[in-house]
């Protein structure tokens, strides 16, 4: 099983094509209006607000009846860079006090939760003009919830430890040529009473509020990925069908 952004070009070409005609209808109502022609640039407003309409109410439909997705270890949840896709899936899940040592080490004020996080670029997914040049990421969201609805976001002391070359902040954005993976431990800080876990990895980027059926759309669900409970410090859950 795995997670494909629906119809992914065809809805992007969709919001630039509604924005394009939102701007160049705008300009020529302005234009119009100052050479004092308002019947036209009224009837162009009209216009536009009616594929307005429409656009928006094609966007609240897909989000109003979409629902929570759950990915299990190993299944893959792509992420549409417009000309190819990156696949994300939770590889394995361990829990630590302390990580590294002496100067160099960080104590959780509960529990470490660290999971493991492969990002492939699918070669699968490019056009045979793209080339092997190297993609660098959208940003990302990246949120760990509990089954009491408690979200917990990255442990910055613990993924300088981990990994004191990435950004604590962004620990996905490393740039993949096509068919490379990479495997990142996202930390985060969790009480000792917190039971259960699901991950969120969105795209963090403004204009994905207005995309038809866009996961981060106007009142989406979200697409997780289930983390199972872990019997023990420092017990190990690894994925399956990875790639």
């Amino acid at each position: 099983m795995e997670f494909t952004p629906p119809n992914a070009p065809v809805v992007a070409l969709l919001f630039l094509g509604t924005a394009l005609l939102v701007v160049v209808g705008a300009a020529a109502a302005g234009w119009l209006s100052l050479r004092g022609r308002r019947g036209p640039a009224r009837r162009i407003v009209e216009g536009l607000s009616v594929v307005l309409v429409l656009y928006m109410g094609a966007l609240l439909a897909h989000s109003f009846t979409s629902r929570d997705r759950f990915l299990e270890p190993g299944q893959l949840k792509y992420f549409c860079e417009l000309d190819c896709h990156l696949a994300c899936s939770v590889q394995g899940v361990r829990t630590e006090k302390v990580l590294g040592s002496g100067a160099s080490s960080a104590t959780a004020r509960g529990r470490f939760r660290i999971v493991s996080v492969k990002t492939w670029f699918d070669p699968h997914t490019i056009s045979a003009r793209r080339g092997d040049a190297p993609l660098w990421p959208n940003p990302r969201t990246i949120r760990l919830e509990d089954t009491a609805g408690h979200g917990y976001s990255l442990s910055r002391a613990g993924q300088r430890i981990l990994d004191p070359d990435a950004d604590p902040d962004q620990p996905l954005a490393h740039p993949l040529r096509p068919g490379e993976s990479m495997t990142t431990e996202l930390v985060f800080d969790l009480p000792d009473s917190a039971t259960g876990a699901r991950l969120l990895i969105s795209e963090s980027i403004p204009i994905a509020a207005l995309i038809v059926s866009h996961e981060n759309s106007l009142f989406h669900r979200k697409i997780w990925f289930r983390i199972p409970p872990i019997s023990g410090a420092g017990a190990v859950l690894q994925g399956r069908c990875a790639r």
